[in-house]
């Protein structure tokens, strides 16, 4: 618990939505999380764009400033070779692929899509040794299932 923290169930932050007196956030923070939106795995209705309007709702009750702090799995994370860092980048590597129900894995076609609205701001990269936080002196292989943390601000309209 923290006293600036509010944690609101789904019920209570659309009657917020509703009443007119949600405030705008100013940080939207997904984990491993929004990749399995609409895919019916967690009793959520099935909806082959649940995770984009999940993202298109944070960014609709976001500040003008507000970040996006974003982790998914994407192809682009299985080789360093081809790891994007940019937008332009993220455009030439990888492929997108759906494990119904379970998850899906974000390529050039829908992430872009995920982040309509939000401009890269940098990759978050904590001073490791490579993007998937196995030092050189960890003696295995990293995990492949490691998600990359993007940041996006919202775009300028």
């Amino acid at each position: 618990d923290h006293p600036n923290v509010t944690a609101l169930e789904p019920h209570e932050f659309f009657q917020r939505v509703r009443a007119g007196i949600l405030p705008r956030f100013d940080v939207v923070v997904t984990a491993s999380s929004v990749e399995h939106s609409g895919l019916g795995r967690y009793n959520d209705a099935l909806n082959p764009w649940g995770d984009l309007i999940a993202i298109a709702r944070a960014f609709c009750v976001s500040a003008r400033h507000a970040r996006l702090v974003i982790a998914v799995p994407t192809t682009f994370q299985r080789d360093a070779e081809h790891e994007a860092t940019t937008e332009e980048e993220a455009m030439k590597f990888g492929t997108d692929w759906l494990g119904f129900n379970g998850a899906r894995t974000y390529g050039p076609v829908r992430y872009p899509y995920l982040v309509t609205n939000w401009q890269f701001a940098h990759r978050v990269d904590p001073a490791r040794a490579n993007r998937t936080g196995c030092n050189p002196h960890c003696g295995k292989e990293p995990p492949a299932w490691g998600q990359i943390v993007y940041v996006f601000q919202k775009r300028d309209h």
